[in-house]
């Protein structure tokens, strides 16, 4: 049996959808939604304006995001600024750049023409963060070179066969969550046939988002998170598992625990090493095991962060 997680899906769609319903779509448990805005210097995807009235609709309990498809034949500030006269005010939006191989066109996008578009987008936008859709295989294509100037990576690795997303997840190894370009992985993109209710098409793109909607919002936003500190009472240790141990991943990662933690809700040597990084902080006893000491140190550590004490 899998330890529980903190985890969310998401979509990401385009014209090839159709007429999406969104609020079907939120009412099956999907939470975030990136659409598809521009492409290059010309294109406007005609579903643009309706997927994004239909995701702002839906409040609080979603996300919504837009992206654009970089070309590496067209000038790249014109690119930026096609993006932002069609996806219109970002500031309520996740903005996520789609890097990959274009068939047709006389040259590849490449890291380099992304760090300049985001650079200019940011440019302009106030420093809005950007995610970078760049597939680890695409990466390995064109030198394996640094994408850190993506706020994260949105990874694309796919499973077999159809389903809800929650059942085609089992069959997603850990391995496919690992940092590459020295960048963390956030969201992956696992399957191509999702069956998500309210898309009149078929299947659609599904993906996984390993924590919560604040956390979403703070990486994609630029706000605050809520970050969930576990009771220290019963201790944590090498064995525990559960709900409790994700929230403590998360919290660990959240106070600047590096590398980052997977939040698998499994407390081995890793978690261990990260209390007892913790705890070297902190000047308290190291001994690996998260208490009534260590709750305390990781709350003091988290200030100014938005914090929940579990019940």
């Amino acid at each position: 049996m899998k330890a529980q997680v903190i985890a969310m899906f998401g979509v990401d769609v385009s014209h090839w959808n159709g007429k999406i319903d969104w609020n079907a779509v939120a009412a099956s448990g999907i939470e975030f939604a990136f659409a598809k805005a521009t492409e290059g210097v010309h294109f406007k995807d005609r579903t643009w304006a309706r997927n994004r009235a239909g995701m702002l609709a839906l409040g609080e309990v979603f996300v919504p995001g837009a992206y654009c498809f970089l070309r590496g034949d067209a000038d790249i500030t014109r690119q930026v600024e096609h993006f932002l006269e069609v996806a219109g005010d970002v500031s309520q939006l996740m903005v996520a750049l789609d890097v990959e191989r274009r068939d047709g066109v006389s040259r590849q996008a490449t890291a380099e023409d992304a760090r300049k578009w985001v650079a200019e987008f940011k440019s302009r936008t106030g420093g809005h963060p950007v995610l970078g859709y760049y597939p680890r295989w695409y990466w390995r294509e064109n030198g394996q070179g640094d994408l850190s100037f993506f706020d994260t990576l949105w990874e694309s690795h796919y499973v077999s066969g159809k389903g809800t997303p929650k059942k085609l997840y089992e069959g997603v190894p850990a391995a496919w969550w690992r940092s590459y370009g020295d960048e963390r992985v956030s969201i992956l993109q696992f399957s191509c046939t999702g069956k998500v209710p309210g898309f009149p098409e078929g299947p659609c793109d599904v993906n996984m988002y390993q924590r919560d909607r604040s956390q979403l919002r703070a990486l994609a936003l630029g706000g605050i998170s809520t970050v969930v500190i576990p009771d220290g009472t019963p201790p944590l240790s090498v064995g525990s598992s559960g709900l409790p141990v994700s929230q403590l991943q998360q919290a660990l990662n959240a106070a600047g625990r590096t590398p980052e933690l997977d939040m698998d809700g499994d407390f081995g040597p890793r978690t261990e090493a990260g209390v007892k990084w913790l705890q070297r902080k902190a000047g308290i006893a190291v001994t690996g095991v998260y208490g009534e000491e260590t709750e305390a140190a990781l709350r003091s550590a988290l200030q100014p962060t938005r914090l929940k004490k579990t019940a």
